[in-house]
């Protein structure tokens, strides 16, 4: 039992440094605030769309334009991704706890 706890622990400080690694990328990317990537498929093939929300509009993002909204796409995936690590940290926080408060022995 105490192995799985410990386990655990490592677990949640692994994921606590990558919260820590996409909040930077996050924080690096303020200056974009306003402006979000949508993605849609047509015909089999994906396009981007940056969406403006101070204005609600989408502009079309070109092939060759893509490299110029690389801060805003990375910054979008580190935001959802420090949003499922958010949730498996909490489950993580959940579980370790309640394994700390049973007590296998007095289950045999």
């Amino acid at each position: 039992m105490k192995e799985i706890i410990k386990q655990i622990e490592e677990y949640k400080i692994l994921i606590n440094n990558l919260i820590i690694k996409t909040n930077k990328g996050i924080t690096k990317a303020k200056k974009f605030d306003g402006k979000h990537i949508q993605h849609s498929r047509s015909h089999g093939l994906e396009q981007l769309y940056c969406y403006d929300t101070s204005t609600q509009t989408r502009k079309y993002i070109k092939s060759s334009d893509i490299i110029k909204y690389a801060p805003i796409i990375q910054r979008d995936y580190d935001l959802s991704v420090n949003k499922t690590l958010l949730k498996i940290q909490k489950k993580l926080t959940r579980i370790s706890k309640d394994l700390k408060e049973v007590d296998l022995e007095l289950v045999k």
